[in-house]
């Protein structure tokens, strides 16, 4: 069974009408830290470089007054991060 055959199966063992894809992580060339995404608690969001969410949590606080709402932080695909930008461009004009 190939990869394409498995990622099937899988979608058919959830019993739901699944489409499942698989997507690289957005990583920093330099450090090979990822990207990690979050709301802050009072509204917004950001992104920061590290290699855990945790570690991505405290580097969030540590530089901000703001503070991070935990249950938000995500990794962030390529495809995320670009939609992100796109996002936050639209916001500021």
């Amino acid at each position: 069974m190939n990869k394409e055959e498995q990622l099937q199966q899988l979608a058919k063992e959830l019993g739901v009408d699944y489409k499942i894809t698989v997507e690289k992580w957005t990583r920093k060339w330099r450090t090979n830290e990822y990207e990690w995404t979050f709301n802050w608690v009072d509204g917004g969001f950001n992104t920061e470089w590290a290699f855990t969410k945790e570690e991505a949590i405290a580097k969030a606080n540590a530089s901000s007054s703001l503070v991070v709402d935990e249950n938000t932080v995500r990794k962030t695909t390529e495809r995320h991060s670009v939609e992100l930008v796109r996002m936050g461009n639209m916001m500021s004009n």
